[in-house]
């Protein structure tokens, strides 16, 4: 059975669900004393008793482990084990070890909204209403099963030492800037498979942005020159060592973090900059940690680890009444996003794939 896609997933689940769910609820941990989520002492002592957590992630490790310091250090007793995967990928991982009776996850993070919300819709993810939870908007959480703790928000990075002021200036009014004779050769652009590189092309094939795009606009590009890289962060990589000038696109977070390590980069957000709900962290219905899990989910998720992870991933905080405390938005040149394009996750779920290949047939055909 195949859970490469989530569009596939749903006519695969509905046939398998009734007739596992007897199975799954039997091997279920019996969890019936959870504490409070606001009793965090309680909850700790069972979690110390349980030891391990298992979660599988989608963020570069790195980020994730420098997070986790932090937790272990607060919480002595407990250690979390990392298994990072593409977003449908990891659903799909998920997924077969559930239905096979194998539960190995206790938590997962998952860069793909719909196959979260698959998850959440056919039940395999826990409710815990952690103590901040109603701090969260709607949109950044799915009842109180899944959460968003930080956006993505797509950006042009460039080089400091590669771009004029003016230059500079031309790319932040908008994302067809691109096409500027003066910007041919010199800037990367992406052809991986992720959401993040997903994102822009369903903007630019949106019809209400037709006067600024076009249904020509990745010929456009293409007729530009880029270099092409299979994955994002090697794009940014060449950026910053000055192979290229601009990498069109990354996301922010991960042009803060290369910021604050040194990197001669800076980046804008033009208008209409795409921001998403795209990585969600939630507990497995069937953890076999339980304790360690809602632990950790509500450490993530308090005032604490807003903070732990403004620092350490680089991205801006869903938490409503938290501040943003990274060193970047005290820069004179840092400019905020301003106006965000709201992504239609009926139409990620229908197009994802189609216009992704497509994106990359153009790109290599303009080489």
């Amino acid at each position: 059975m195949s859970y490469l896609r989530p569009q596939l997933r749903q006519l695969a689940m509905s046939a398998v669900v009734a007739s596992q769910a007897a199975a799954l609820a039997a091997v279920t941990p019996a969890i019936a004393q959870l504490p409070d989520p606001s009793d965090i002492a309680t909850l700790y002592e069972k979690a110390k008793v349980e030891g391990t957590i298992r979660w599988y992630v989608g963020s570069p490790l790195p980020a994730l482990k420098a997070l986790l310091a932090e937790f272990e250090k607060k919480y002595p007793g407990i250690k979390v084990e990392l298994n990072r995967g593409a977003g449908v990928a990891q659903y799909q991982k998920f997924m077969q070890e559930t239905l096979a009776g194998q539960h190995i996850a206790d938590m997962v993070q998952i860069a793909d909204f719909p196959s979260v919300r698959a998850l959440h819709k056919d039940g395999h993810l826990a409710e815990w209403k952690v103590p901040t939870a109603d701090r969260f908007e709607p949109k950044y959480r799915m009842g109180y099963a899944a959460y968003l703790p930080q956006p993505t928000d797509n950006a042009i990075a460039y080089n400091v030492n590669k771009l004029t002021p003016e230059e500079v200036e031309i790319l932040s009014k908008s994302w067809n800037s691109v096409l500027d004779p003066r910007f041919k050769g010199r800037f990367a652009v992406v052809t991986m498979k992720c959401g993040t590189c997903y994102a822009p092309l369903q903007m630019f094939a949106d019809p209400k942005l037709s006067a600024e795009f076009g249904p020509d606009f990745a010929a456009k590009v293409a007729a530009q020159k880029p270099a092409m890289y299979s994955d994002t962060f090697v794009a940014l990589e060449r950026v910053v060592a000055g192979e290229h000038d601009f990498t069109y696109w990354t996301f922010e977070a991960a042009a803060t973090t290369m910021w604050s390590q040194g990197a001669p980069i800076r980046w804008v957000m033009p208008p209409n900059t795409p921001s998403f709900t795209n990585t969600w962290y939630a507990i497995s219905k069937y953890a076999p940690h339980p304790h360690a899990a809602r632990l950790l989910l509500t450490w993530i998720l308090s005032e604490e680890g807003a903070y732990t992870l403004q620092r350490t991933q680089g991205a801006r905080t869903t938490l409503q009444g938290a501040e943003d405390r990274r060193p970047v938005a005290k820069e004179k040149w840092y400019r905020p996003l301003t106006k965000a394009y709201d992504i239609d996750f009926d139409v990620w779920q229908r197009d994802y794939n189609k216009s992704l290949e497509a994106w990359i047939k153009t790109m290599r055909a303009g080489q």
